[in-house]
Protein backbone atom coordinates (compact mmCIF):
# COMPACT_ATOMS: atom_id res chain seq x y z
CA UNK A 1 0.00 0.00 0.00
CA UNK A 2 3.29 2.54 0.79
CA UNK A 3 5.20 0.87 -1.95
CA UNK A 4 7.17 -1.02 1.16
CA UNK A 5 7.42 -4.68 1.30
CA UNK A 6 6.18 -6.34 4.39
CA UNK A 7 9.92 -7.11 5.38
CA UNK A 8 11.24 -3.59 5.10
CA UNK A 9 8.48 -2.33 7.14
CA UNK A 10 9.38 -5.05 9.88
CA UNK A 11 12.87 -4.36 10.01
CA UNK A 12 11.97 -0.39 10.21
CA UNK A 13 10.15 -1.02 13.24
CA UNK A 14 12.81 -3.79 14.49
CA UNK A 15 15.49 -0.98 14.46
CA UNK A 16 13.60 1.64 16.52
CA UNK A 17 13.58 -0.57 18.86
CA UNK A 18 16.72 -0.55 21.55
CA UNK A 19 17.52 -3.83 22.30
CA UNK A 20 20.37 -3.10 24.74
CA UNK A 21 19.01 -3.08 28.33
CA UNK A 22 17.12 -6.79 26.71
CA UNK A 23 20.73 -8.17 25.86
CA UNK A 24 21.92 -7.22 29.15
CA UNK A 25 19.54 -8.59 30.63
CA UNK A 26 19.39 -11.19 28.31
CA UNK A 27 22.97 -12.19 28.99
CA UNK A 28 22.77 -11.87 32.59
CA UNK A 29 20.46 -14.62 32.87
CA UNK A 30 23.11 -16.44 30.79
CA UNK A 31 26.34 -16.03 33.10
CA UNK A 32 23.17 -16.89 36.15
CA UNK A 33 22.66 -20.62 34.73
CA UNK A 34 26.05 -20.91 33.43
CA UNK A 35 27.30 -20.36 36.84
CA UNK A 36 25.50 -23.41 38.09
CA UNK A 37 26.30 -25.43 34.76
CA UNK A 38 29.47 -24.62 33.69
CA UNK A 39 29.43 -26.82 30.15
CA UNK A 40 26.25 -26.67 29.15
CA UNK A 41 25.54 -25.68 25.52
CA UNK A 42 23.73 -23.34 24.00
CA UNK A 43 20.81 -25.52 22.53
CA UNK A 44 19.79 -26.63 25.66
CA UNK A 45 20.83 -23.43 26.85
CA UNK A 46 18.22 -21.63 25.05
CA UNK A 47 15.21 -24.35 25.86
CA UNK A 48 15.93 -23.63 29.87
CA UNK A 49 15.43 -19.66 28.89
CA UNK A 50 12.27 -20.07 27.43
CA UNK A 51 10.70 -19.53 30.62
CA UNK A 52 12.74 -16.56 31.60
CA UNK A 53 11.98 -15.00 28.02
CA UNK A 54 8.31 -15.05 28.13
CA UNK A 55 8.26 -13.92 31.37
CA UNK A 56 10.37 -10.79 30.15
CA UNK A 57 8.98 -10.38 27.02
CA UNK A 58 12.20 -11.26 25.19
CA UNK A 59 11.49 -12.75 21.25
CA UNK A 60 14.91 -13.89 20.24
CA UNK A 61 15.98 -16.72 17.64
CA UNK A 62 17.93 -19.66 17.62
CA UNK A 63 20.64 -18.07 15.15
CA UNK A 64 20.74 -14.71 17.28
CA UNK A 65 20.75 -16.44 20.22
CA UNK A 66 24.19 -18.11 18.87
CA UNK A 67 25.47 -15.12 17.19
CA UNK A 68 24.52 -12.90 20.62
CA UNK A 69 26.66 -15.50 22.56
CA UNK A 70 29.10 -15.99 19.68
CA UNK A 71 29.76 -11.92 20.14
CA UNK A 72 30.59 -12.11 23.74
CA UNK A 73 32.58 -15.05 23.90
CA UNK A 74 30.31 -17.14 25.79
CA UNK A 75 30.08 -20.57 23.31
CA UNK A 76 31.16 -23.76 24.77
CA UNK A 77 33.86 -25.79 22.99
CA UNK A 78 33.02 -29.43 22.40
CA UNK A 79 35.74 -31.40 23.99
CA UNK A 80 37.76 -33.77 21.79
CA UNK A 81 39.23 -37.31 22.93
CA UNK A 82 42.82 -37.79 22.89
CA UNK A 83 42.42 -41.41 20.96
CA UNK A 84 39.37 -42.99 20.32
CA UNK A 85 37.67 -44.83 22.72
CA UNK A 86 37.99 -48.71 21.88
CA UNK A 87 36.42 -52.00 23.39
CA UNK A 88 35.57 -52.03 27.18
CA UNK A 89 35.58 -55.80 28.38
CA UNK A 90 34.67 -54.98 32.05
CA UNK A 91 31.10 -55.02 31.58
CA UNK A 92 27.95 -57.17 32.68
CA UNK A 93 26.70 -57.75 29.39
CA UNK A 94 27.31 -60.71 26.88
CA UNK A 95 30.87 -61.24 25.53
CA UNK A 96 31.79 -63.03 22.46
CA UNK A 97 34.58 -66.07 23.10
CA UNK A 98 38.25 -65.30 21.17
CA UNK A 99 38.06 -67.49 18.53
CA UNK A 100 41.01 -66.80 17.34
CA UNK A 101 43.34 -67.97 20.66
CA UNK A 102 45.90 -70.51 19.77
CA UNK A 103 45.40 -70.36 16.00
CA UNK A 104 48.88 -70.07 14.47
CA UNK A 105 48.06 -68.89 10.86
CA UNK A 106 50.42 -71.09 8.37
CA UNK A 107 49.49 -68.38 5.02
CA UNK A 108 48.81 -64.81 4.27
CA UNK A 109 44.88 -64.24 4.46
CA UNK A 110 44.00 -67.35 7.00
CA UNK A 111 43.20 -65.06 9.64
CA UNK A 112 40.89 -61.62 9.83
CA UNK A 113 40.73 -59.82 12.61
CA UNK A 114 39.00 -56.18 13.10
CA UNK A 115 37.49 -54.26 16.25
CA UNK A 116 35.05 -51.14 15.21
CA UNK A 117 34.15 -50.08 18.20
CA UNK A 118 35.85 -46.94 18.12
CA UNK A 119 33.63 -45.66 15.17
CA UNK A 120 31.03 -43.21 16.49
CA UNK A 121 27.37 -44.60 15.70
Amino acid sequence: MFDYSSQAYYQHIKARQPEAPQEDLFIQEVLRIRHGQKRIGAHKLLVMMAPFMAAHNIHIGRDTFLKLLSERCLLIRKRRRSKPQTTVSSHWLRKYPNLAVGFVPRAAGQLWISDITYIPM
